[in-house]
């Protein structure tokens, strides 16, 4: 039945538009998730990474939110964090799980096998984790994946995949800081990483940010495609 709907809303011209409003009501119930236990979920999981070794620092909207706003940012429906690649032990994932975490989706590289974001949830509360790597001497790369260039999600997920994007930022060490009354990893180098991902206007609100030509991202529609595999729905 969905796949029928799905092909009449593609022929209609009408599918992105209810993808569109049906992700604007469940981002709006995430987001109040967020407001309420957007913390303890932060402090769950820090406490996940920190038990194996791994430091858990805060990313993309969360940091934009802790380090502008000192808070979360109210329409953001769901957290960021990142962790470096080399830091993790193989049952790092244990640690997790056993926080009352469940692990929602995984985006993982076809062509080396490589998982590069991990989506997981608590009390409603979604969290990325991005997993960082070296890519030279100064820099360090966090991967994700896009939307697909033209095709429906499922779809994609089924044949080519999905391209794959890379943020460049600067290597740097990260340092406890307070947000909320707790303290979480920041990159030290926060001003700039900020600046790499959401470029100098990053001090001024912007809802559904979405800037085309960031000075520091590179997009692999080719060389590396995306796909999810999903452990909850």
């Amino acid at each position: 039945m969905r796949k029928l709907v799905v092909k009449i809303l593609e022929k209609l011209g009408l599918y992105r538009w209810a993808v569109k409003y049906v992700n604007r009501i469940e981002h709006y119930k995430m987001a109040r998730a967020v407001r309420k236990h957007g913390l303890d979920t932060l402090i769950s999981m820090d406490e996940a990474f920190t038990e194996v070794g791994a430091q858990m620092f805060l990313i993309y909207g969360t940091l934009l939110g802790a380090y502008r706003d000192h808070n979360f940012i109210p329409y953001d429906f769901d957290l960021d964090v990142g962790v470096m690649e080399d830091q993790l032990p193989e049952n790092y994932r244990d640690a997790i799980l056993k926080r009352g975490f469940r692990l929602r989706c995984q985006n993982y590289v076809k062509e080396n096998g490589r998982v590069i974001v991990e989506t997981y949830e608590k009390d409603g509360v979604g969290i990325d984790v991005y997993y960082t790597r070296s890519v030279d001497e100064q820099t360090y790369g966090i991967f994700s994946p896009r939307k697909h260039e033209y095709k429906e999600w499922r779809t994609a997920n089924a044949t080519d995949g999905f391209p794959v994007e890379c943020q460049f930022v600067d290597k740097c060490e990260f340092v406890r800081t307070d947000f909320l009354g707790h303290k979480f990893y920041f990159p030290e180098k926060v001003a700039d990483w900020l600046k790499d991902i959401y470029t100098e206007t990053y001090m001024t609100p912007i809802k559904n940010f979405d800037d085309m030509t960031p000075k520091r991202r590179m997009i692999y529609p080719v060389e590396f495609r995306s796909y999810r595999k999903f452990e909850i729905e």
